[in-house]
């Protein structure tokens, strides 16, 4: 099984990616529906951003209504990964 990222310092930049774990919000609120492979492929696209991103830019604590929105986007079949479920 493949752990989460998360290390709880969630902040959100503007493009809605965690600067602790660097995942987007849908990937957070996914997280335990996806498969092994998908989890990785996740983790592969987290060390590519944090690669690009620093620190400096701008970030907003997450909210419980923003959880809770990603979470209903993912109930609802909304939400949606960056990468292909095929290739997992």
């Amino acid at each position: 099984m493949v752990d989460s990222p998360c290390i709880a310092a969630c902040k959100l930049n503007a493009e809605k990616i965690c600067i602790g774990c660097y995942r987007h919000i849908d990937e957070i609120a996914l997280w335990n529906r996806l498969t092994d492979g998908q989890r990785q492929q996740v983790l592969t696209l987290c060390q590519s951003r944090a690669d690009q991103l620093t620190n400096t830019m701008p970030v907003s604590v997450v909210s419980a209504a923003e959880c809770q929105a990603a979470k209903l986007r993912q109930s609802k079949g909304e939400a949606q990964l960056p990468i292909d479920p095929a290739q997992s």
